[in-house]
């Protein structure tokens, strides 16, 4: 049972780094367009 909780907890780790690489994405892509109106 322990090799099912270590790859549950692994899979919520990549999903939480996913989410924290779509979000910095996200950001540059705001910050990309502020630029360009300026």
């Amino acid at each position: 049972s322990r090799t099912v909780v270590d790859s549950v907890r692994q899979e919520k780790k990549e999903i939480e780094e996913r989410a924290i690489k779509e979000e910095k994405n996200k950001q540059e892509e705001q910050e990309k367009k502020h630029v360009r109106r300026k």
